[in-house]
């Protein structure tokens, strides 16, 4: 057992299955031709026993996601901004990594789809909507990763969208406390995340901080992209999952927890499994 409780162990016990992985494409002659992403799908669960009525789950089971606001199954920047590692088949110029400044846009794991089938040599697919893009030339030619919003989705509501350094939240709500029935911004919270990654001081509309029209751009392409959304015709992939084969927590509490807060098996497994 680790000194840092479940947490820990977990820790432990994902390193050391890693590193068998690492060794067994070393040994079978595929290592340098496998391109490898290493990365978390979402902050460190701060406080596992939050919202969810089992008592026996200790506070320091959780993880850390400082300097950053929040945690798993939020969108607060503790919530989202993870780090990532990204070994690639080639090496990149070793020029190019020592020399080049560093890219504040951030990547996605949106982009790790487009950036497989680049790798692959496979088309992407005409008629879909990707959200994201081939990270390849930025991690080969020392390029940059493309301009553009990221739009921060719970369930079926956008809750905060992030443009360059301006991130604006729609909704807050807690990651995993239900009793949290989410707080509506309008107009929406805005932060540089640049400059305060801990969302820590809302940006004041005065033409300095923030301007009239940088405020108007985040609430304009937030309706964009709801719209857009709705007119996705396609099939939805949402399907519900049954909460007794998940992996997880204290889940009779948790399901009674949530039932109490008028949640449905459908929100709590979208919850408890981000």
């Amino acid at each position: 057992p680790s000194l840092r409780g479940l947490y820990g162990d977990a820790v432990s016990e994902m390193d050391a299955m890693i590193g068998e992985l690492i060794s067994t494409l070393k040994k079978t002659g595929q290592y340098d031709n496998t391109l490898i992403f290493f990365f978390s799908d979402n902050g460190a669960w701060v406080n596992p026993s939050n919202g969810l009525g089992d008592d026996s789950v200790s506070p320091l089971d959780g993880g850390s996601n400082a300097p950053f606001k929040g945690g798993k199954g939020d969108t607060w920047e503790g919530g989202l901004r993870v780090p990532a590692i990204l070994k690639l088949p080639i090496a990149p110029a070793e020029e190019s990594c020592s020399t080049r400044e560093p890219i504040r846009d951030p990547a996605s794991a949106l982009d790790f789809l487009p950036t497989v089938l680049d790798y692959a040599g496979i088309d992407m697919q005409q008629g879909v909507a990707y959200d994201g893009v081939s990270l390849r030339p930025f991690v080969e030619e020392a390029g940059t990763v493309p301009s553009r919003c990221l739009y921060h989705w719970r369930e079926r509501s956008l809750y905060a969208v992030r443009c360059g350094s301006l991130k604006a939240h729609f909704i807050t709500r807690s990651g995993f406390d239900f009793s949290d029935r989410g707080t509506v911004h309008d107009p929406p919270i805005v932060f540089n995340v640049d400059s305060d990654p801990a969302e820590a001081h809302p940006l004041v509309v005065n033409g300095k901080d923030l301007s009239q029209d940088e405020l108007q751009f985040m609430i304009d392409i937030a309706a964009k992209h709801r719209a857009e959304v709705q007119e996705d015709k396609s099939p939805s992939k949402y399907l519900s999952q049954s909460i007794s084969v998940m992996p997880c927590c204290g889940r009779s509490n948790a399901k009674e927890t949530a039932a109490s807060q008028g949640f449905g098996d459908i929100a709590l497994a979208t919850v408890m499994t981000r």
